[in-house]
């Protein structure tokens, strides 16, 4: 298993380097970006939703279906 190195045995020089070439090579962030992150966070609020639906779903069913005085 790998493990991380420290942050105080990072060296720091070499990290901004690389962090600056990033943002280099990305450049400024566009409108399609905005829209993908939205896009994004709409799908995480509709899954969220249907995990809770789904929650309550199976707990009706098992509450109306008298299994918890089976166990």
């Amino acid at each position: 298993m790998q493990s991380y190195t420290p942050y105080e045995q990072v060296d720091q020089e070499e990290l901004q380097k690389d962090i600056d070439q990033i943002k280099v090579t990305l450049g400024d962030p566009s409108w399609e970006d905005y829209q993908h992150l939205r896009m994004l966070e709409r799908w995480g609020r509709y899954l969220n939703i249907a995990g809770y639906s789904l929650v309550a779903v199976v707990s009706y069913i098992e509450l109306s279906s008298g299994l918890p005085s089976l166990l």
